[in-house]
């Protein structure tokens, strides 16, 4: 009694007796249950021994040893000979479901011949899209994983296979009909399933490396266009640990992991290209200056804080540049007391002085050592004006005001939990902010139920706030500076490690005469320009 297998082969070999042609390239035919691989070797002679490779596309064929070895990752090897044509035919069947490159290789040819194909059984195919109900495909998909092409590496648990079901069942919306089964359809079907063992295994972190994530995800045609190999694990950690949920989710967070490594390591030209090729996302893009602005903001940490950036963009020859350096030796800022970093307050003029600069508010023009943080900051929503064209840059801070800075500078994400604060309801429209501050450790309250607020805030503990933002975050300030205050004594013992390390790392200075002022109120200017520094910092 001959075996099932010897049965499939033989229904094979009687229906591919009928479709082969040989020709001057490699044909590949899939069936039900085998493949079949015909063509011609023009060069070759009559009689030659011919090898036929199969392995999973992507892998590379290394030929076989001279102790005849054949390398692990081949799914199949076989050899015939040529016919009196030239020709050869073969047929041999597959275990797993997969994308698969077949190499002939011939005595007299320095390199294989190559063609791709995908292979998928009808079985397996018909036992996945007929089932009902979730539970029952994640049965299947347990007891079937080598016929569907999943790997045992990448998902290991029954919740990562019920988890796969479950996108599946939405995604495909079964069950659907099996009376014609053809190509497309088995490999619409292991798209569907590869991309879904993509999306839980940069969930579970067991995809690891962009060239296994690209085996299993295909990108459309603008994705493949921006897509830089260089940054592939920068275009990883992007997309992992997301806690992804469908196919949706999983293309959106691929698209703007693209989009933010290619504007963060992009040129303007590359700024440029992407931003008018993604126009469903980012609209006005024509804006004279934007690309330089943009490229000098980066990195953005999200798409909507690009977003944000390009739409509040106003458009100009200079942007909020004042047409001098902002670099340079210290000077005074009105208000006195704290200098954000290094001033200059004799910039020099170009030649072009008759182009007259675009502010983004009409009070900052003289503000040469703060227009280029405020301008940025505003772009990125970080900062608004007190109205559409003023900023009021020498207006005090309140304690709560910088609460909502610094949390949306550092793109902290709002945190809804109980807080200690009688004075701060959930009807202030700092509530939101002072309260992840609050609970993030970086800010406290005046005592230990009031958060102080309509209080300007002081200098030292604008520093202190953003130090301890920066240390919440991970990041670090290093700098050479060795500023020694001539008030350093006035400085509260809480903020003197903030203060001084934000000295030193060249974010603050003192006034003219060397003091810090620790107890002066900090202006809005002030903190736009110690918050920009501190995020060019920290890139």
């Amino acid at each position: 009694m001959k075996s099932r297998l010897a049965k499939k082969v033989l229904a094979c070999i009687a229906s591919a007796a009928v479709l082969v042609t040989p020709v001057y390239a490699i044909d590949v035919k899939v069936y039900d249950e085998c493949v079949s691989v015909s063509g011609t070797i023009k060069a070759a002679k009559s009689g030659e021994k011919v090898t036929v490779s199969v392995l999973p596309q992507g892998e590379s064929w290394d030929g076989i040893s001279q102790t005849g070895e054949i390398q692990k990752d081949v799914e199949y090897y076989g050899e015939a000979e040529l016919d009196a044509n030239n020709g050869y035919k073969t047929l041999f069947m597959l275990n797993k479901a997969g994308r698969y490159s077949v190499y002939i290789g011939a005595e007299s040819s320095q390199t294989p011949d190559k063609a791709d194909f995908v292979y998928m059984s009808t079985s397996a195919y018909k036992g996945f899209v007929e089932n009902t109900d979730r539970d029952s495909l994640a049965a299947y998909i347990k007891a079937n994983k080598e016929s569907l092409g999943i790997e045992d590496s990448l998902i290991q648990s029954d919740e990562e296979i019920k988890t796969i079901a479950d996108i599946l069942f939405d995604e495909l919306k079964l069950p659907v009909g099996t009376s014609e089964v053809g190509g497309d359809q088995k490999s619409e079907l292991l798209e569907s399933i590869e991309k879904a063992v993509a999306l839980v295994g940069v969930n579970n972190g067991r995809v690891t490396d962009m060239k296994s994530f690209l085996a299993l995800y295909k990108l459309d045609e603008k994705e493949e266009k921006f897509y830089n190999n260089e940054f592939s694990d920068e275009v990883l950690k992007g997309i992992s640990n997301k806690n992804l949920k469908t196919f949706v989710e999983l293309d959106n967070a691929v698209r703007d992991s693209i989009i933010l490594v290619s504007i963060n390591h992009g040129s303007e030209t590359k700024i440029s290209q992407v931003l008018s090729g993604y126009s469903e996302i980012f609209t006005n893009t024509n804006k004279s200056g934007l690309n330089a602005s943009v490229a000098k903001a980066a990195p953005f940490k999200t798409v909507d804080e690009l977003k944000n950036f390009v739409s509040n963009y106003k458009d100009g020859s200079n942007n909020g540049s004042s047409s001098g350096s902002s670099g340079g030796s210290s000077g005074g800022s009105s208000g006195g007391g704290l200098m954000p970093g290094a001033l200059n307050p004799n910039p020099s003029k170009d030649d072009n002085t008759d182009i007259k600069p675009t502010y983004v508010f009409d009070d900052i023009s003289e503000l040469d050592w703060a227009v280029d943080a405020i301008t940025q900051l505003y772009y990125k929503g970080v900062i608004n004006g007190k109205t559409e064209s003023l900023f009021y840059p020498n207006d005090t801070v309140t304690r709560e005001e910088f609460a909502k800075m610094i949390t949306l500078a550092f793109d902290m994400r709002l945190i809804d939990n109980e807080f200690p604060f009688e004075d701060i309801t959930n009807e202030d429209w700092s509530f939101p902010y002072v309260k992840t501050a609050y609970l993030a450790g970086i800010t406290n309250g005046i005592d230990e139920k009031i958060f102080g607020k309509g209080t300007n805030i002081l200098r030292q503990d604008l520093c202190v706030m953003v130090y301890r933002a920066i240390k919440s975050g991970d990041y670090t300030l290093t700098g050479t500076s060795d500023i020694a205050f001539n008030d350093s004594e006035n400085i509260s013992d809480y903020a003197k490690e903030a203060v001084l390390t934000m000295a030193g790392a060249g974010i603050v200075s003192g006034d003219e005469n060397t003091n810090f002022n620790p107890f002066m109120s900090a202006t809005r200017a002030e903190a736009a320009k110690i918050i920009y520094l501190t995020k060019q910092a920290i890139k």
